[in-house]
């Protein structure tokens, strides 16, 4: 789909699809096929790249880096591509991106003292429930 759209070769297209569909599993839809995942993931990288300014190639390249994190903690697929197009919009570059997310990310899942504290403060008591109640886009907003 991708490499015959010429966005981007075989191998980069392949990879980053097969680290999506294996990052998600079941989140992507329990009775839909894989190529039904494919086309959805794909879908996404390709409205990200219409969206923002990020290269489809760049995104095959660096999913891998958050993709697997994102599932983690509850990130729909959907969610990532959004960011990425945003973060990508703003002039962001897409290896910075998927950097940043990962890092962003993993702190929510693994909160330090300080995240806990804060996270207490707002009656919530893990760093995946506070995802869940503020939504990532506000956690900067209550300094973590």
């Amino acid at each position: 789909m991708a490499s015959i759209a010429g966005f981007t070769d075989m191998r980069f297209a392949t990879d980053a699809l097969t680290t999506v569909i294996n990052s998600y599993g079941d989140a992507l839809g329990k009775t839909t096929t894989a190529i039904q995942k494919a086309k959805y993931v794909s879908d996404i990288m390709f409205a990200a790249n219409r969206i923002g300014k990020t290269e489809f190639e760049d995104m095959a390249r660096y999913l891998g880096m958050v993709a697997p994190i994102a599932a983690s903690v509850g990130v729909s697929f959907g969610e990532l591509g959004a960011m990425i197009s945003i973060m990508s919009a703003k002039g962001r570059r897409t290896r910075t991106i998927m950097t940043d997310l990962g890092v962003a990310m993993t702190d929510v899942a693994f909160p330090t003292q300080e995240a806990l504290k804060a996270a207490k403060q707002i009656d919530k008591t893990s760093g995946t429930n506070l995802l869940d109640y503020l939504g990532i886009a506000n956690l900067r907003k209550h300094g973590l």
